[in-house]
């Protein structure tokens, strides 16, 4: 006791007082910097998901946006990209040309078959083997314009954004890369792949024909299920648009034909559905290949005669929601309620085009 009473004096006492203090002010600053550092997570936390919540708007910004990026994958009216432009519009008003000629040309030969004209039918059956090579080079031509602008765009675009992100950068070869350093070119090529690609189908589209003709015997194609609902197009075709084989299972559940998908055996069952499928489902199969490529017009012939009325009232009402016009062959007085105008044609020369009114006199059976 008496050595600790030593040590216990006034100066020993006022050292250790400092010392607690000392501590007792560090451990308080801590605990200040522990709850500045948590506060400044949660407001830059708050700042990111109030950032996630912007949303892309098509306004002066966005024009000037693709404005630059145009002038950077079209860099003057003498180059290469300017010269397939120009290919591939030529090529388009050439295809136009030519599906407007297989319309009349084909027109001429039923019409030969009908009026057993063996003459006529030889005639427009030669015209249109000899047209075949001509229409087939057009096609390739533009298919051959098209693969070449994405690959000059996308050439002109990785080169500039590369030439961008390594600027002011010192550069090392990098060997023996393995799976420890992944994504080494931060995938950047890719998204410049998907973007050129949509540039050259958006302007491939813009003289494209929009209308949809569906007949009352709709034509079944030999292939797979899958090719019945995306017909003309093929499987890459049906991945390039995004589109799943769960929305075309909608499809089908919007004609009512949802349980074909499993009667058949998937998508990928072969059959020769002109047989297999009854004419109720040809039909309707035809009107899930119409919802598959959304025209923006469609001639429907006769398309829905082997269709119930409820069907068919939800067929029609379906292609109105999502912005198909409808131009209707028919003699059903219970489609005149999805429409607007009628034409109707005696059969003498004489015709009348009026809008759908309350005191209409509807016509049909």
């Amino acid at each position: 006791m008496a050595a600790f009473s030593k040590l216990v004096t006034a100066k020993h006492s006022a050292l250790g007082a400092a010392a607690v203090f000392v501590l007792f002010a560090l451990s308080r600053r801590r605990g200040r910097g522990t709850l500045h550092s948590k506060n400044d997570g949660k407001l830059s936390l708050q700042n990111e998901k109030e950032g996630k919540k912007e949303k892309a708007v098509v306004d002066s910004v966005f024009f000037a946006r693709i404005w630059r990026i145009l002038k950077i994958m079209v860099p003057g009216m003498f180059s290469q990209e300017s010269a397939y432009l120009i290919l591939i519009a030529v090529m388009l008003v050439a295809r136009t040309y030519c599906d407007v000629w297989m319309i009349q040309n084909g027109t001429m030969i039923e019409s030969a078959i009908i009026g057993r004209s063996t003459r006529d039918f030889k005639r427009y059956l030669f015209n249109f083997v000899a047209a075949m090579p001509a229409i087939s080079l057009v096609n390739n031509f533009l298919k051959f314009g098209l693969n070449q602008l994405k690959l000059r765009f996308r050439i002109r675009l990785t080169t500039y954004l590369y030439g961008e992100y390594l600027k002011g950068y010192t550069y090392y070869k990098m060997g023996n890369l393995d799976n420890r350093i992944a994504n080494a070119d931060q995938l950047l090529t890719q998204d410049v792949e998907k973007f050129c690609n949509s540039v050259v189908d958006l302007y491939s589209n813009l003289s494209k024909q929009h209308i949809f003709i569906v007949l009352q015997r709709p034509y079944m194609t030999l292939g797979t299920l899958r090719d019945q609902v995306i017909y003309p197009d093929a499987l890459e075709d049906q991945r390039q648009k995004g589109i799943s084989d769960q929305v075309l299972k909608e499809y089908l559940d919007n004609v009512q034909l949802g349980h074909i998908l499993e009667r058949e055996g998937g998508w990928d069952c072969i059959q020769d559905w002109m047989d297999v499928l009854s004419g109720g489902e040809k039909q309707r199969m035809a009107m899930a290949r119409l919802f598959y490529h959304k025209p923006q017009f469609a001639i429907l012939d006769e398309c829905t005669s082997a269709v119930s009325v409820d069907v068919e009232g939800y067929i029609y009402s379906h292609c109105r929601k999502v912005g198909i016009t409808l131009f209707t062959v028919s003699h059903r007085k219970s489609l005149w309620t999805h429409h607007e105008y009628y034409l109707h044609m005696d059969g003498r020369g004489n015709y009348e085009f009026k809008p759908i009114t309350a005191d209409t006199v509807e016509f049909g059976s």
